[in-house]
């Protein structure tokens, strides 16, 4: 192990982190390819974000909350691939808004928005093994991006 992570458990978590990253920034890419409209990315994206976590027992979801809250700002590494990860979500999930016309200001915040209720749903969901918590988000998401796109 040490010889593919010779920085120890904090290199094997960066990778794990920068692994996340390229995971969900895919997954929206993805997602916002196969829809047409914000409602349809909107819907999508939580279908997928659900379906993941009932194929992995509840398991799944992101590792960057936990590394986020147990290791920051403590490691300056782990802040750096955190603070860059979240940074590449929200500006991935701006472009697809923006895609589908929303103003570039207002994408950039409702990202955050969309961002922070996403990962707060995966940790209740977790939780409470259930999808629930994203089904809650989604019809208020889906407004709120739809509010922001029909401008």
């Amino acid at each position: 192990m040490y010889y593919l992570f010779p920085g120890g458990k904090e290199e094997l978590a960066v990778a794990a982190i920068a692994e996340s990253a390229a995971e969900f920034t895919d997954l929206i890419r993805e997602t916002m390819a196969q829809s047409g409209d914000s409602r349809g990315f909107c819907e999508i994206l939580d279908d997928r974000l659900s379906e993941g976590l009932v194929r992995t027992g509840y398991l799944g979801g992101s590792p960057v909350s936990a590394v986020t809250l147990d290791s920051t700002p403590r490691s300056a590494a782990l802040t750096v691939a955190c603070r860059e990860t979240y940074r590449q979500w929200r500006a991935a999930l701006a472009a697809a808004l923006v895609r589908y016309g929303a103003p570039a200001d207002r994408a950039a915040r409702l990202a955050t928005l969309m961002l922070s209720a996403v990962e707060g749903a995966l940790i209740i969901a977790r939780a409470e093994c259930s999808t629930e918590p994203l089904e809650d988000i989604r019809p208020d998401l889906v407004d709120l991006a739809t509010a922001a796109t029909e401008m």
